[in-house]
């Protein structure tokens, strides 16, 4: 289930309303350790992870302990790619025992994947929404009280 509620302030806005600094919890910083892959990736899983970590790492969002938590999302991703190319090559539809139709068992496949990536994508900032409140929530430090009140 999602977040309920609005969202949070970021530090910058909560000093501006009047919050005191000592009352701001500071957020643990993660080590500059490069963002390497696990070890076991499948080879579609790791060009998922050399599409979308290094940008995620330019951004600042992901550290070297996000590792696991990166994998899982590229092994979604991986995993959902094959099975769509599967409903594409043989249909929505397909032959189950005793001839009669039944949906595609890679359909099931694919929307257990997509609660995966929505999952993790919305984590990591890999939708727009969830970009703005990376964004919002990890505050800016080059946002001063003039652009705030403007």
């Amino acid at each position: 289930m999602g977040r309920r509620g609005p969202l949070p302030k970021s530090p910058d806005l909560r000093i501006l309303h009047g919050d005191r600094k000592d009352r701001l919890s500071d957020a643990p910083v993660p080590s500059e350790r490069e963002v390497l892959p696990p070890a076991g990736m499948s080879p579609a899983a790791l060009a998922v992870w050399d599409d979308i970590v290094p940008e995620l790492v330019r951004m600042g969002v992901v550290a070297a302990i996000h590792a696991p938590a990166l994998r899982v999302l590229c092994d979604a991703v991986a995993i959902h790619a094959t099975a769509s190319r599967n409903v594409t090559r043989r249909g929505v539809i397909v032959s189950g025992e005793k001839k009669s139709s039944v949906k595609n068992p890679a359909l099931q496949v694919m929307r257990d994947q997509a609660a995966v990536i929505k999952s993790f994508a919305t984590e990591f900032g890999l939708t727009p929404l969830a970009l703005q409140q990376l964004r919002s929530s990890k505050g800016s430090t080059n946002v001063g009280a003039e652009r705030l009140l403007s």
